[in-house]
């Protein structure tokens, strides 16, 4: 209850805002920058009068901010247009301004009466004190941030992901999969997303689910080797041997010393009888770990299941 009352009184604070979508082609999208433009030609022009302060700080505002103001590309774009920790430099041109300006206000309203207009400057600075403490229960935990993001943005993708991620970690599976869902289905191209949502489905026992998202994953990320050994976890859970070897070889292709994918290879080999793929698959992982001693249990049925095969035993 208190929390939600916080959530409140914070409002509309969010880690990552709603993203929009801006369409060149209109007019009104061109309305922000004209805004700039006018709002400094006229702060320039006034400049001898009233205006020389005002000018600097909007100038020092907009210097400080120009690395992500859009002009360049951002990878954080395809999550939100609006940080508010990327204004924390930015700010102190206009926090002078606004500092400077209540103390010549203060001098106006109560000339002469130094702890009264101390005390004014106390009170704002209690009151903001207390906004940011209240503001503060957010940051708590990582489930806190992206709970409360969720709240306010709940097409927030990335927040979905994330607090499902969390909601995995802790055992939550149900949860965590409704999350992920959710992720997917607001950021179809969400790679971690389908990885992720792949291993809730595994640990729930959905083969066939958890197999279409880790394949959906390998098209979108056809050179990652997680996305091929995920694949192949999958399909030998599944019972399909022949399609998890593939996946496990396309795997070794991006790395061929991932020992993981040795093995599971090895392991899908000895499943499916292929007992000389097999053994070989072992030695590799003996090779990149002597002491992986599953491999060598494994490496001694295999050369035993040969042995009795070719009449030796």
């Amino acid at each position: 209850m208190i929390a939600n009352d916080l959530q409140r009184s914070c409002y509309p604070l969010i880690a990552i805002y709603p993203r929009w979508q801006i369409d060149a082609g209109q007019w009104v999208s061109y309305l922000p920058l004209l805004a700039v433009i006018v709002i400094l030609s006229v702060f320039w022009f006034k400049r001898e009068l009233w205006s020389r302060a005002c000018f600097f700080a909007f100038a020092y505002f907009m210097a400080a901010l120009l690395p992500i103001l859009g002009l360049v590309d951002n990878f954080i774009f395809q999550f939100s247009f609006v940080f508010d920790h990327f204004q924390y430099l930015a700010s102190i041109g206009p926090l002078a301004l606004a500092g400077a300006g209540l103390a010549r206000f203060s001098d106006m309203v109560i000339p002469k009466k130094p702890w009264l207009q101390s005390g004014l400057c106390a009170g704002l600075l209690l009151f903001l004190g207390m906004a940011s403490w209240e503001r503060t229960w957010v940051y708590q935990s990582q489930e806190t941030l992206w709970t409360d993001t969720l709240a306010k943005n709940p097409n927030c993708w990335v927040g979905q992901y994330n607090l499902g991620s969390i909601l995995l970690q802790k055992g939550q599976v149900d949860k965590a999969l409704e999350h992920f869902q959710n992720a997917v289905e607001i950021n179809p191209n969400y790679l971690e997303a389908h990885s992720n949502l792949g291993l809730a489905l595994l640990q729930k026992g959905q083969m066939d689910e958890a197999v279409a998202h880790f394949k959906k994953a390998s098209e979108i990320a056809p050179n990652s080797l997680s996305t091929h050994y995920n694949l192949g976890v999958a399909l030998f859970r599944n019972g399909k041997l022949d399609e998890a070897v593939a996946q496990y070889r396309k795997a070794l292709e991006i790395n061929p010393n991932s020992l993981e994918t040795h093995y599971n290879l090895g392991l899908t080999l000895f499943k499916n009888r292929q007992l000389d793929e097999a053994i070989a698959q072992f030695l590799e992982v003996l090779r990149l770990k002597p002491d992986f001693s599953p491999a060598q249990d494994y490496l001694a049925r295999a050369q035993a299941l040969v042995r009795r095969r070719d009449g030796l035993e």
